[in-house]
């Protein structure tokens, strides 16, 4: 599994499954590296008595993306937003 920044499009994934096919990677499977972060935060939590919600950002120089992701012992929802500067000016 390869994570892929949410900006990526068909081509760019496609490009990296290539080149991953090229250096022999068996790839099963391209996932937003958010939804990957995410994954891996309620991998290593005990939501059994409880749920929470969790936001997992990252604020660049041109773009902001935050994700809103709800965890609890049944399920996790994710939310998200890309923000890019273009948008303000």
């Amino acid at each position: 599994v390869i994570a892929v920044p949410p900006y990526f499009g068909q081509a760019e994934r496609r490009g990296l499954l290539q080149a991953a096919e090229l250096a022999g990677i068996n790839v099963l499977s391209l996932i937003n590296e958010y939804s990957g972060a995410a994954l891996q935060y309620g991998i290593d939590k005990d939501f059994s008595n409880e749920s929470r919600h969790v936001v997992f950002y990252d604020m660049g120089s041109s773009s902001t993306y935050a994700a809103l992701v709800y965890f609890s012992s049944y399920k996790s929802k994710e939310y998200g937003k890309t923000v890019s500067v273009n948008q303000f000016q």
